[in-house]
């Protein structure tokens, strides 16, 4: 899996064919349609250690919305491969887990710092 993160600015990059891609930021019905698809896919994969057609067309689909506006349509579904997409899938858990981290940090901060 090729997914980078930079934890010093936290920023993550996935490869999608041959092009790098930052993963975009997503709005929260965007994130609540990606955790459906999470949640069917990720569970059941498990199970059978493996994706059905369905599922991997659902990840693809998912990545096609979220990448989509980044990198050519064409390149995700003709010249990425299978691990690409599903990296690009997770790697957006990962992004979203970044996000966090930071936001809590913040608050930390203010508590520390009495602001």
């Amino acid at each position: 899996m090729k997914a980078k993160i930079d934890n010093a600015k936290r920023v993550t990059t996935v490869m999608l064919g041959d092009e790098s891609c930052t993963i975009p930021a997503v709005d929260q019905e965007t994130y609540l349609d990606f955790l459906d698809v999470r949640e069917e896919v990720m569970g059941e994969q498990q199970a059978r250690a493996g994706y059905t057609r369905a599922q991997y067309m659902k990840i693809r689909d998912m990545v096609l919305r979220i990448y989509g506006g980044t990198v050519d349509a064409e390149v995700i579904t003709k010249k990425a491969t299978p691990g690409q997409i599903i990296a690009a899938f997770v790697a957006v858990e990962v992004e979203v887990a970044g996000e966090t981290g930071d936001a809590v940090g913040a608050v930390r901060s203010n508590f520390r710092t009495g602001a």
